[in-house]
């Protein structure tokens, strides 16, 4: 054996004794009987949430995680603490409890998203002008904004959050249940997709949707439909779904009356569409509307 041939072999059997040494140093590793890392210490306000909604296998998240948050809401701020709590029992009370009382515990437990998180302020697209007033994600997710403005007495407020959570609540119905074919096929051919910002109410109630946000899509039309005919008083109801006299609007064209009358009935067929849909679930659709009602009247 030559010189270079001894001389590689002592160097890997060096390079081996102090690999074996190193190990044999290794301190032998033991469980922590405190845990490698310590419980996050609840606050009040954790503990009141957990209070509210843990039966429903839900988390309230009010701090600010950045993956839970959208890249294209702008301008956002994070919720002031002491609105946390009474906006969670205002939904609690008022979209929760209703949806119980239209179908089960049960039923509500099944379909209810594992996370609600709160942002503080409005949500604005990269436009500045659009506000993104909600957001479901996947039927697990509810995003809610204007916390910080949290007043239950201000009708306009109420019913936007209102409104948002049953609008997404309905997504998650609908992806869990699979939408009717029926409800699909009623207006095939009258949404808009992105053009629905120029739409007004008027002419979305011809083209058989209670919104303008409805001609957007056969999803968001089914979304908007429940929503609107859980959380809407009387008088905008019997706007959209009862015929007008077109004696009784003479400043009106009497076209556009009767235009508005065919979209009316046209929303009598996909409610009727939808109440059976959700019925055969489980729920009905008019106790969930008047067990709201009479809380929002009541208030």
């Amino acid at each position: 054996m030559n010189t270079k041939n001894k001389i590689t072999k002592l160097y890997l059997l060096l390079i081996l004794l102090i690999i074996t040494a190193s190990c044999s140093k290794e301190p032998e590793l033991t469980a922590n009987p405190d845990g490698v890392f310590s419980e996050l210490e609840l606050s009040q306000i954790d503990k009141e949430l957990t209070q509210l909604y843990k039966e429903y296998n839900c988390r309230v998240i009010y701090r600010y995680v950045e993956n839970l948050l959208p890249l294209d809401w702008y301008n956002i701020t994070p919720v002031d603490t002491k609105q946390v709590v009474p906006m969670a029992t205002f939904l609690k009370e008022n979209w929760v409890l209703p949806l119980e009382a239209a179908s089960s515990h049960e039923f509500v437990v099944k379909t209810f998203p594992t996370q609600l998180v709160f942002v503080g302020s409005p949500a604005y697209q990269k436009d500045g002008v659009t506000e993104v007033l909600g957001q479901a994600e996947g039927g697990t997710l509810l995003r809610f904004t204007r916390v910080n403005d949290f007043d239950p007495n201000n009708q306009d407020w109420a019913i936007t959050q209102l409104t948002t959570a049953f609008h997404e609540y309905a997504h998650i119905l609908h992806q869990t249940f699979r939408m009717p074919d029926e409800f699909r096929k009623v207006t095939p051919n009258n949404y808009t997709k992105n053009g629905w910002m120029a739409v007004y109410p008027e002419e979305a109630v011809m083209r058989g949707m209670v919104t303008p946000y409805g001609t957007s899509s056969v999803q968001e039309d089914f979304a908007e439909l429940f929503s609107f005919y859980i959380v809407m008083p009387d008088y905008l109801i019997d706007d959209r779904f009862v015929d007008k006299n077109p004696e009784d609007y003479p400043w009106v064209p009497e076209e556009e009356i009767r235009a508005y009358n065919r979209g009316s009935a046209i929303l009598h067929v996909k409610l009727d569409i939808l109440k059976k849909f959700l019925a055969e679930h489980g729920f009905d659709l008019e106790t969930a509307r008047n067990n709201l009602q009479e809380k929002l009247t009541s208030n």
